[in-house]
């Protein structure tokens, strides 16, 4: 049972640098606006961190429960739902992360094609000017 909840705590420091990366990066782009994109992404985080939280406390909280006795059973199938629920929170916040990073990327592809274009104008008129100037 140790070794379970050691297993269940080392998992969840190995997702912590990702985790803060995400917030490092959540919080760098609120200075630059807030889009759409950047409040996905934020909400993302905030339930990503919410399930891990809840997962490391519960496993502090309910392994005394799995304790051999006549509550066994019930009490771990209210722990894989409490589990699954914790499991689906990290899920659904890596999820909209997704998602409002996708929506970034488009609206940097956008930005960036336009810089294109408005680069290939200026470009197009100086070369004009430069024809028209003896």
């Amino acid at each position: 049972m140790n070794s379970m909840l050691f297993g269940g705590l080392f998992g969840s420091l190995a997702s912590l640098p990702v985790l803060i990366a995400y917030w490092v990066g959540v919080v760098a782009w609120a200075k630059a606006g807030r889009t759409p994109g950047w409040w996905c992404m934020l909400i993302g985080v905030m339930l990503s961190t919410l399930g891990m939280v809840l997962a490391v406390v519960s496993m502090f909280l309910v392994f005394p429960i799995m304790a051999p006795g006549p509550s066994a059973p019930s009490s771990f199938s209210h722990l894989a739902v409490w589990m699954t629920v914790t499991g689906g929170f990290s899920g659904l916040g890596s999820l909209l992360f997704a998602i409002g990073f996708a929506i970034h990327a488009f609206r940097a592809r956008r930005v960036g094609d336009r810089v294109t274009d408005l680069e290939t104008i200026i470009a197009a008129q100086n070369e004009q000017l430069s024809r028209q100037v003896p």
